[in-house]
């Protein structure tokens, strides 16, 4: 079944419910352990975006966690657009 979320992309707010959204997708055990796989193996935005889609997250909340985990900002490509 397919969600559409609307996130307040331009405050902090918004990021804010993107990764509590995500967190409680997952489950905070699963969550934690994602967020440590990431940082210790890194990966590109590409594989990121799609290890993310086969759990199910899409859009917005792949682009905070990535920024959130790798404190960078997301480089967009046309096909992000």
């Amino acid at each position: 079944m397919h969600t559409e979320i609307k996130y307040d992309i331009e405050t902090e707010e918004g990021k804010k419910k993107a990764l509590k959204d995500i967190k409680d997708w997952l489950g905070t055990k699963k969550y934690n352990k994602v967020i440590k796989d990431f940082k210790d193996t890194p990966v590109t935005q590409d594989q990121f975006s799609f290890l993310l889609g086969i759990a199910g997250i899409q859009g917005y909340p792949v682009t905070v966690m990535y920024e959130e985990i790798y404190g960078v900002e997301w480089e967009y490509t046309n096909a992000d657009r």
